[in-house]
């Protein structure tokens, strides 16, 4: 008995073992087999599971990071202190992403509304690192999770937009004060006109 029981138990911890790896992100290369056609079944849907977890989050990293947007990820246990940020998120406040993991967007210069979590679509001036203003609309979900909440904040930049409309805004009262200007002129020619008939 202790003999089988030595023979089944070195396979199961190696099995163990390796599970606890992927659990840690760290891929093993190969998963272990034997002379138990059982445990080598196992082994194989465990490797197979493994390889089905690590490509998606491979794909959803890679959707995560190309999303057009800036997004952030915070942890609204912690005083919403920073999980993770997207590459849009780092181009457009300008701040490496390993600087600003674990910190809260207050301590990195961002004040963001209050409450965070389940905000609709505010619009708030935010400054990025070289100290530019931009103009975002703020959007966050709380998530809850089994073993950790999460709070997904989407920053959209709409400065642009904002100034393309001023300009169009200030392109319409121009117009506006040019066609009053010359109407009143044409009255002025019109009135001369009729009174020197």
């Amino acid at each position: 008995a202790p003999w089988w029981a030595g023979r089944l138990a070195r396979p199961v911890r190696a099995l163990a073992g390796h599970a606890h790896d992927v659990v840690g992100n760290k891929a093993p290369e190969h998963w272990p087999r034997g002379k138990i056609t059982e445990l080598n079944q196992l082994s194989e849907d465990l490797e197979t599971m493994a390889g089905t977890l690590q490509q998606r989050e491979q794909q959803f990293l890679a959707i995560f990071n190309e999303a057009p947007v800036a997004i952030m990820v915070s942890d609204p246990l912690s005083g919403h202190r920073l999980v993770e940020v997207n590459d849009t998120w780092v181009q457009q406040f300008g701040h490496a992403r390993d600087q600003v993991i674990g910190k809260t967007a207050q301590e990195i210069g961002l004040r963001l509304p209050d409450p965070l979590e389940n905000s609709q679509r505010t619009e708030v001036r935010l400054n990025s690192k070289d100290g530019k203003e931009l103009i975002c609309l703020i959007s966050s979900r709380k998530l809850s999770d089994a073993r950790q909440p999460l709070t997904i904040t989407v920053l959209e930049d709409v400065t642009r937009r904002r100034q393309i409309e001023r300009e169009l805004r200030d392109l319409t009262v121009d117009l506006e004060q040019r066609v009053a200007q010359r109407t009143q002129a044409l009255d002025l020619v019109r009135g001369t006109s009729s009174r020197v008939s």
